[in-house]
């Protein structure tokens, strides 16, 4: 699929250098090039046997109710969604601030209809296969939990130093 879009090329002034307006432009544009160069880069890394707009659907920070201030996390890793959390170390149910947590993670695979995600819970003493469901806003598990999506906060591009 065709090379990159958006490359920029500063031609010298008559004194030999860029001018100021025309090396901000190539700034802009070598960023901006950069920036579909990633996203080349992600799609292809999304193309698995799920759908690939289930990437972003399932991936991202949760709230989980039954488990109060733990963190709960969703993220892909070559074909495998890795679902990451805490869970307070003295056993309670709640990760209080500033209290003690030890970290987790699970293993799960996105059904091609990406609506539907199989994870092993056998680290944690569950199932190996539990059916989690996406309905719209949040993951749904086979005892009736529901982890709340958080919304995302876009950042603007200029926030991240690409030179």
């Amino acid at each position: 699929a065709g090379g990159l879009r958006g490359a920029a090329f500063v031609q010298p002034s008559a004194a030999g250098v860029a001018s100021e307006p025309q090396a901000a432009r190539a700034a802009v544009a070598r960023r901006d090039a950069v920036w579909r160069a990633l996203a080349v880069g992600v799609a292809a890394e999304m193309a698995g046997s799920e759908p690939a707009w289930a990437f972003a659907r399932w991936s991202g920070q949760y709230a989980d109710p039954k488990h109060k201030g733990c963190s709960r996390r969703v993220t892909k890793d070559g074909d495998i969604f890795i679902i990451s959390g805490t869970s307070s170390v003295d056993g309670s149910k709640d990760c209080k601030k500033g209290a003690k947590v030890k970290n987790w993670s699970l293993q799960g695979v996105v059904a091609e209809s990406g609506t539907e995600m199989l994870i092993d819970f056998s680290p944690k003493g569950g199932p190996k296969d539990a059916k989690a469901t996406w309905d719209g806003s949040g993951i749904v598990f086979p005892d009736g939990n529901k982890w709340t999506k958080q919304q995302s906060v876009a950042r603007p591009a200029k926030e991240f130093n690409l030179d």
